[in-house]
């Protein structure tokens, strides 16, 4: 009988945090009360030189709040066409990181059909799935999985309800 995965992570569901469009909605209304502001100041050079800086500032709040690197939008393009690896299998070793050694969170993936294994680095700065035991990462060793993996990154994270 087959196991029943349930997704734990997907990039494409992955979207922005509230947090962040909050954000940009704070900045929109700081520069917009800032620039009514700016209608009262006196002489025409300091008026534009106070609008310019409230644009820069309300384009950056936007922009850092919306910001997604092109490395995770390509990972979700890549997934949306199928094109992907598709790795299966038990978490037969799960190293936690030790930061005071420079030894990043890595787990390896035993496939059984092919007697082949996997490693992943979980780095914070890749475009898929990262997270690290003290982040709260579901994975540990004994864990069955189902990853769709694109060029080492992992873009989608299945967990087996048993093995």
């Amino acid at each position: 009988m087959q196991p029943s995965y349930h997704t734990v992570y997907e990039v494409a569901a992955s979207g922005y945090a509230p947090w962040r469009l909050g954000l940009a909605f704070l900045f929109c209304a700081v520069a917009l009360i800032w620039w009514r502001r700016s209608l009262r100041a006196q002489g025409a050079v300091r008026h534009w030189i106070t609008r310019a800086v409230i644009l820069i500032v309300a384009a950056g709040g936007i922009i850092a709040a919306t910001y997604e690197p092109a490395s995770r939008g390509q990972l979700r393009d890549i997934l949306d066409k199928g094109s992907y690896q598709t790795i299966q299998g038990v978490i037969s070793d799960y190293t936690v990181a030790d930061p005071a050694h420079n030894v990043p969170e890595h787990f390896t993936v035993q496939s059984g059909d092919a007697a082949a294994h996997f490693t992943f680095i979980l780095r914070p700065n890749s475009p898929g799935f990262h997270d690290t035991k003290a982040s709260g990462s579901p994975l540990h060793a004994g864990t069955c999985v189902r990853l769709a993996v694109v060029g080492g990154a992992i873009g989608r994270v299945e967990i087996a309800d048993r093995c």
